[in-house]
């Protein structure tokens, strides 16, 4: 897993990759774009999770009337389960950073923000293919083939603190922007 500090590194050094976006409200159908994609993300984890627990029942069904006692699939399509909600709270956040980002932007930063979503990007397909990879490793480990490959790795948590951190900082700079300045002699 990485820590908070190497996400930073890596994105101080980062470059956008999307160079069409070109004024304010370009950005702004981007970020939509981005908000419309993680809820249909979401649906599909969603979907995928009701096949799960279809599946399970039918295992049960199954084995109840072939009187088969094997409780094996029952903790898999659980802990398949398990990482599906996962997936799905973590597109939740994402897509709530991205409502967020659209809540900051302006004329001026809308070109960090692109640069901040494309890396969100990078980092939310790395934790999803993450996923799948712990998915598919359950599967093989019941088939009895242990699977590793460092490749993959968990950083949820450090990149959704690394998001909070940085969107907070530019909410913070937006709140100073708009906040009424009052000078001596003037109402």
């Amino acid at each position: 897993m990485k820590t908070l500090q190497q996400i930073e590194r890596e994105y101080e050094s980062y470059h956008a990759k999307t160079d069409v976006v070109t004024n304010l409200d370009e950005f702004l159908s981007f970020i939509e774009i981005g908000i419309d994609d993680t809820k249909e993300y979401q649906k599909d984890y969603e979907k995928e999770l009701k096949e799960n627990h279809w599946w399970k029942l039918y295992e049960k069904i199954h084995n109840f009337f072939f009187f088969i006692i094997d409780e094996g699939l029952d903790d898999l399509y659980d802990s398949d389960s398990d990482i599906l909600r996962k997936c799905i709270a973590f597109t939740q956040r994402i897509g709530e950073f991205y409502q967020r980002i659209k809540n900051v932007a302006t004329c001026d930063n809308f070109l960090e923000l692109v640069r901040l979503v494309d890396f969100s990007s990078d980092y939310y397909y790395a934790q999803t293919d993450y996923y799948d990879y712990v998915r598919e490793q359950m599967d093989l480990y019941i088939k009895g083939i242990n699977m590793y490959h460092s490749k993959y790795e968990d950083n949820e948590e450090p990149f959704c603190e690394f998001m909070d951190q940085r969107i907070r900082k530019m909410e913070g700079a937006l709140s100073e922007e708009k906040a009424p300045v009052y000078m001596k002699g003037r109402i």
